[in-house]
């Protein structure tokens, strides 16, 4: 039976928060029966004492949800700008022929268009989440109109996904720091992590203690890779000195910005690396709690992420005196549906300062996974003058790519192979924002997703 009210840890973690409670709880009955009823949204409220308003905001924000009812299973097909490059305009007025308009059930099923699902590389994509106890999932991409209806009809039909490292056209090259793990391990095996010299930052970071940590990291120089660029050891040295506590650190792996897909395949190809990073962070930052926050539309890195942290847990690198150190910090996968835990996804003025009381009103520090991920060679003395950029759309070779800090978008382009033959390059969304061709020579953004979307005009093909 569904109990929104706990938390269900012992970990140390939050408990009893009612905003901590709402998003899993919305997520329970949207797995469960496809749809959240206007009786549950008032069950919730009561239940969690938390307003009417405060419920439906976050149900409405997510585009995951349903307030109506709609059939067990959905059709999500990409209406992002790499996938509109690929073709996903037609596949939507095909789909409008052969099963009706969209948010029209037919034949058991609902499809409509939807925002970017992070899956650029193979575009264009869709995905069917079909509510049950367990709920289950599929993925069609690179989609064709009788793929995408014959797994809609029937998830038995779908195919198995590429492995993480088909995303990564530069897999097994020497040059590689932050991708360097993907396709030469198995992403499942903690065994093949250690390996690699998997957690010997963290052994390190054991014996030098949080302020050892953060000051090898500051002279690093270490930046974030996050929208404001702000040095990772200054965020951490703000919190740690914070006497509010406890302390929480959130990993941001929701990735919604339209053609950013390098948190799900680091998630997917090297879940292990972000465990351990997190790990490392929330020792620096004293931090005994964390969320890795994962966009809803990501079920295999879910399923990979969270068996990781049970694997880290059971070998006592995760948890209470990790390793017999008597230092703790635990962490949450917690996953989005088009909001953060327990608030409406919505701007809030400016953005928070670093260690601003943000999470469940105590300090917080939040990261992306590339952020993270750069923080254990740093502690193993190796340099991290690298970024990461995804590339999509019209380009011979999708996919992450890991180039220097101020690189072109030449050398990007150069590097994915070029524009596809028949193509014309038009424009290219940079983070978002419209660059023409002339503009290849710029260097790419330091900081922010990373992500490119080469366009021409959109084709009937």
């Amino acid at each position: 039976m569904l109990d929104p009210s706990s938390s269900g840890r012992s970990d140390g973690g939050p408990t009893a928060n009612p905003h901590d409670a709402l998003l899993p709880a919305l997520h329970s009955l949207n797995d469960r029966v496809g749809w959240i009823s206007e009786a549950a949204l008032d069950y919730l409220s009561r239940r969690l004492t938390l307003s009417a308003a405060e419920v439906f905001g976050v149900a409405t924000s997510c585009a995951l949800f349903s307030l109506r009812p709609r059939p067990r299973r959905v059709l999500h097909v990409c209406a992002g700008p790499a996938c509109r490059a690929t073709g996903s305009t037609p596949l939507c007025r095909t789909l409008e022929r052969r099963l009706g308009p969209a948010g029209r059930p037919a034949g058991g099923v609902l499809w409509q268009p939807s925002p970017c699902l992070g899956l650029c590389e193979r575009a264009p994509a869709a995905l069917v989440f079909e509510a049950g106890d367990p709920p289950r999932t599929a993925v069609t991409a690179p989609s064709t109109v009788d793929s995408t209806i014959s797994t809609a009809l029937d998830l038995r039909h779908a195919r198995p996904e590429p492995p993480a490292e088909a995303a990564v056209p530069q897999a097994g090259a020497e040059h590689l720091v932050l991708l360097r793990r993907i396709g030469q391990v198995d992403p499942a095996s903690l065994s093949d992590y250690l390996s690699t010299g998997g957690y010997t930052a963290l052994h390190h970071a054991l014996r030098m203690g949080p302020a050892e940590i953060i000051r090898l990291v500051l002279a690093s120089g270490l930046p974030s890779r996050d929208g404001a660029g702000v040095p990772v050891a200054r965020s951490w040295e703000v919190l740690a000195g914070q006497r509010n506590r406890p302390h929480y650190l959130v990993c941001d792996a929701d990735e919604s910005h339209p053609g950013s897909f390098a948190d799900r395949v680091l998630l997917e190809g090297d879940p292990f690396a972000v465990v351990e990073a997190m790990t490392i962070a929330g020792i620096a930052t004293g931090s005994r709690h964390g969320y890795l926050h994962l966009r809803g539309e990501y079920p295999r890195a879910r399923r990979v992420v969270t068996e990781a942290v049970a694997q880290a847990r059971e070998k006592g690198l995760l948890g209470r005196d990790i390793l017999g150190s008597g230092r703790s910090f635990d962490l949450e996968v917690r996953r989005g549906g088009g909001t953060y835990p327990g608030r409406r996804g919505e701007p809030r003025g400016t953005p928070p300062f670093p260690a601003e009381p943000v999470l469940l009103g105590r300090p917080t520090v939040v990261h992306s996974v590339e952020t993270l991920v750069a923080v254990p060679p740093v502690l193993t003395g190796v340099p991290v003058a690298n970024r990461l950029y995804c590339v999509s759309g019209i380009v011979r070779r999708p996919g992450v790519y890991e180039l220097p800090r101020g690189s072109t978008l030449h050398r990007l382009l150069a590097a994915a192979g070029g524009v596809r033959t028949g193509r014309t390059l038009r424009a290219a969304l940079v983070n978002g924002a419209l660059s023409r061709p002339a503009a290849l020579d710029r260097q790419l953004p330091a900081a922010g997703p990373g992500s490119v979307v080469l366009l021409d005009e959109e084709r009937e093909h």
